[in-house]
């Protein structure tokens, strides 16, 4: 009788641990091949969307981009030119990254000049803490990262700092919302964590 209770409490402990592993694969989205768990419902006609917060921008990767190190170094410790990587446009190259576990604190500086930020492509990955520094050289400026409820204003002449966790994995757009003409975009490229 006690040999049955302990095969029966097993059994549901696997038939338990079974089925909170497909739910816990459906919320976050499968993997990046797959694309998505289901369409985002905030944008159910575009495919390559991702489920993210209402007024997202969060898309599947069609791949991981290196992320950069410090001066130029991808994770494997070889030197990169951010200009030789599958993205259009100018590469930011963090500062100072500060690896814990699998984890960073990857540090940015962008400029906002001329309606635009330079660099305008961040990558990160899945989990990194992001500090961004960003400098209204011309004007007022304001930055918008809609997935992450993060929006600065920057005064002309002004640096401000922005930090937020960059989860989950997904391709993202950030905005001069407001102060710019024809609200110009940057990109957010979080790698999942494999």
């Amino acid at each position: 009788m006690k040999k049955e209770a302990i095969l029966i409490v097993v059994i549901v402990a696997l038939v338990g641990l079974l089925v909170g592993g497909v739910l816990y694969n459906g919320t976050r989205g499968g993997t990046e091949a797959e694309g998505a768990a289901g369409p985002d419902p905030f944008r159910p006609e575009n495919l390559n969307a991702l489920p993210s917060v209402e007024g997202g921008t969060r898309e599947a990767l069609a791949g991981a981009i290196a992320t950069p190190e410090v001066a130029g170094v991808n994770g494997n410790g070889a030197e990169m030119d951010p200009d030789a990587l599958p993205i259009e446009g100018e590469v930011a190259i963090p500062e100072s990254v500060q690896k814990v576990g699998t984890q960073a604190r990857r540090v940015f500086s962008l400029a906002g000049e001329g309606d635009k930020f330079t660099p305008a492509n961040i990558i990160v990955n899945e989990g990194d803490i992001v500090v961004i520094k960003v400098t209204a050289r011309d004007k007022d400026y304001d930055i918008f990262f809609p997935d992450f409820g993060i929006y600065r204003f920057i005064g002309e002449g002004e640096t401000q700092q922005i930090s937020f966790q960059a989860y989950p994995f997904g391709d993202y757009r950030f905005f001069c919302e407001n102060e710019c003409a024809g609200r110009p975009a940057g990109r957010l490229v979080v790698n999942g964590n494999q």
